[in-house]
Parts: C-alpha cells; structure tokens; sequence
C-alpha cells in the first residue's frame, strides 16, 4: 500500500466517523446552544482540533513505538 492511499483511506474512515450519530448528536446540541455563528464556528474548530490531536498523538506513539 502506497501512503497515498492510508492517507485516503484514513480521510474516508475520518468522514465515516464524523458523520455517526453519536457526533451528530452532539454538534447538534452544541449548535442549538451557540448564541452566534461565530460561536458555533468556534466550537467546530475546537472539536476538530482535538480529534485531530488525539490522533497524532496516539498515531505518533504507534509510529515511535513501531
């Protein structure tokens, strides 16, 4: 396998997860509660950007650790 494609096949596994009903549940409830757009933005990137470190750091470790 090639990087390209565990990149790829990484990106669609990642929308798959992203769209189950426990995270829509979620942001959902987060969005109704937002007072601004803005806001719910704000709370977008949060929750993207710790998924996005709990990869890496996990991915990091199975990397160091081999």
């Amino acid at each position: 396998m090639s990087y390209a494609s565990i990149l790829a096949l990484g990106f669609l596994l990642g929308l798959r997860h992203a769209t189950d009903a426990d995270h829509l549940a979620a942001v959902a409830t987060l969005a109704t509660r937002s007072r601004s757009v803005a806001q719910t933005v704000a709370q977008g990137i949060a929750w993207g950007t710790g998924h996005t470190l709990t990869l890496m750091v996990f991915g990091g470790a199975v990397l160091v650790l081999g």
